[in-house]
């Protein structure tokens, strides 16, 4: 009996514990810094959450290339939970070039925008979005 109530007892605690999110106040997602990796073809993103535990959401990326096969990218990445006070890294995956197999590099800023889609209650939308170089500061 004791075995079954302890099972339980985890069962619970790892299902309060993911991503079983409700809203129960607004969140403040900010896209803080960007560090790229071209020559594996990576950007690594991380976002802040100062807000109250915030649920999954989609973050863009977009940015210019050299490419004539693509002068415009814009890349729609899904990001997990986020709980309050805390910060996650992301990477993503620029697309590769069928014709050249080289990825499409961001060339000038990029501009990362956290909850595009605005499905999660936010303090304070002007703040989602970061204009940046992707050096590893803003």
């Amino acid at each position: 009996m004791f075995r079954y109530r302890l099972l339980l007892a985890l069962i619970a605690i790892a299902a309060l514990s993911s991503c079983a999110w409700r809203p129960h106040g607004p969140t403040d997602l900010l896209p803080i810094s960007c560090h790229k990796e071209t020559s594996v073809g990576m950007l690594f993103i991380t976002i802040f959450n100062r807000g109250n535990d915030a649920g999954p959401s989609t973050m863009t990326v977009d940015y210019h290339t050299n490419s004539p096969a693509m002068t415009h990218v814009h890349l729609e990445v899904k990001t997990p939970c986020i709980p309050s006070g805390s910060d996650i890294l992301l990477s993503v995956d620029l697309p590769l070039d069928p014709h050249t197999a080289s990825f499409f590099e961001p060339v000038g800023k990029i501009t990362i925008t956290v909850d595009a889609g605005k499905v999660l209650p936010e303090t304070d939308r002007n703040n989602n979005a970061l204009v940046t170089g992707c050096n590893d500061s803003t």
